[in-house]
């Protein structure tokens, strides 16, 4: 979200009126107010939002500017984070992947874990095996991570940790 302020200055403000239009996004709330809070499109890419705001109720005789537009930049979507990839590995070397992926989810407490693990049924169901005895050995909380099952790729096991903070895509394998 964003905050547009419109300052008028002199005379007698009770009269004043103020009329917000926006190019993007939508006024969430302060119409007809001095301030507005605009919420901003969902899009990777980001932009522009430009308020406008039509000032009405002044004395007539003044000859003071009755509009006035500011523009502000807005970030793009949340995109997903590839934490860590790896192939065939020992208990110990899961562990402390699972530890520092854990550290990763513990510094953004608002996002999401996913475990995508990638290869025959049989290596898919080991290598679970292998995280949730790290997380249970640590006794992390589990709810934090989602598994998926991905493809079998015919390169063997493969597993992708993602941090998926609020508002991006969930990672598809």
């Amino acid at each position: 979200s964003m905050t547009f302020t419109a300052n008028v200055s002199g005379g007698s403000q009770d009269t004043v009126t103020y009329n917000w239009t926006v190019s993007e996004g939508t006024i969430a709330s302060g119409q007809g107010t001095p301030s507005i809070t605009v919420t901003a499109p969902m899009s990777a890419a980001g932009g522009n939002i430009t308020a406008t705001v039509e000032i009405g109720g002044m004395d007539a005789s003044c000859n003071c500017p009755k509009d006035s537009s500011a523009t502000g930049q807005y970030g793009g979507k949340p995109e997903k984070l590839t934490v860590d990839e790896f192939g065939p590995a020992k208990d110990d070397d899961v562990k402390a992947r699972v530890d520092n992926f854990y550290t990763q989810l513990n510094n953004n407490p608002n996002s999401q874990g996913f475990i995508i693990n990638y290869g025959t049924p049989a290596e898919i169901k080991r290598r679970r095996a292998q995280i949730v005895k790290a997380i249970n050995f640590r006794k992390y909380d589990p709810s934090r991570v989602t598994f998926v099952d991905g493809p079998d790729n015919g390169n063997g096991i493969n597993t992708k940790f993602y941090l998926v903070p609020p508002g991006a895509d969930n990672p598809n394998p």
